[in-house]
């Protein structure tokens, strides 16, 4: 699991590196909350459950809100 999750960092890092160089907005879901594997978050340490859903839904939402009220 540890070399996977390491995977996912560095692929997350190019993906961030792609955006800036574009100058497009990278919302970064790692930043929702649901980082810390919690039960309540995961159904099965990957996918998230219900509650972990909403979590990444509210995230995305505020980011996308905050991006159309400022352009």
């Amino acid at each position: 699991v540890r070399s996977l999750y390491s995977t996912i960092k560095a692929k997350n890092e190019i993906i961030k590196k792609m955006c800036a160089r574009l100058g497009v907005e990278c919302i970064d879901t790692e930043q929702c909350g649901i980082t810390g594997m919690k039960e309540v978050d995961f159904v099965d340490h990957l996918h998230p459950s219900v509650n972990g859903a909403k979590k990444i839904a509210r995230y995305n939402t505020a980011r996308f809100m905050a991006w159309f009220n400022q352009n």
